[in-house]
């Protein structure tokens, strides 16, 4: 599509996250969920049309090489980490570098989108005067998917009720603002509720094919 080069963004922390799933998952397991949602997640990206490429941000090695596998851009963090806000604004910097005018950040734990989805935001974006952005919420009140033409001084505020912080950041800029609403996005993989709902998804996805052998 003629008009923007956008990339998308995806942080993530490492393969051994998720500790909120600790009850009902071991270790292993919640490392071979991690690698497979961002597995879907990475798929479905793939499969948009209107990408220019794919920069996934980890402190994670394996969460690095993985990704290189599927032809992504990657960029290490620190050992530790810096923090989601931080990871994205790397991945920014990246995208900004390789002439991006707008970013897609996805994050790696909403494995049941599919690339309509990505290319419906991508088109909105589309559609948009710049300074924009689109805001994809998520059912718990953070934020999903964020897509933000570039340049932008926008702070990003992730965590605890980003939406609304989100939402506030972008009219102290003055940007056009779009909320989109994805059922699909809206659900992220956080804690043992969450899984019992995407298995109820009839969606062939790795993560659900493997969160269904383990759950029997």
């Amino acid at each position: 599509m003629i008009g923007l080069k956008v990339y998308a963004i995806v942080p993530v922390k490492g393969a051994t996250g998720k500790s909120r799933l600790s009850t009902v998952l071991d270790r292993e397991k919640r490392k071979k969920l991690v690698l497979l949602m961002l597995d879907d997640v990475i798929h479905s990206l793939k499969e948009s049309r209107f990408l220019s490429g794919i920069i996934v941000v980890s402190p994670d090695d394996e969460i690095l090489h993985f990704s290189k596998k599927y032809s992504c851009i990657t960029v290490k963090e620190p050992p530790m980490g810096l923090g989601l806000n931080s990871a994205v604004k790397l991945g920014v910097n990246m995208a900004t570098a390789m002439g991006a005018t707008a970013v897609l950040i996805v994050h790696a734990d909403i494995p049941l989108i599919n690339e309509s989805d990505i290319d419906y935001i991508i088109r909105e974006g589309h559609k948009m005067k710049a300074p924009f952005i689109i805001i994809v919420p998520s059912r718990d009140g953070g934020t999903s998917i964020l897509m933000l033409s570039l340049p932008s001084a926008f702070t990003f505020k992730y965590g605890e009720e980003s939406f609304k912080r989100h939402l506030a950041e972008a009219k102290r800029l003055g940007l056009t603002v779009k909320v989109l609403q994805c059922e699909r996005a809206s659900l992220d993989l956080d804690d043992a509720n969450d899984i019992a709902l995407i298995l109820n998804s009839n969606l062939e996805k790795k993560t659900i094919k493997f969160l269904r052998s383990i759950m029997k």
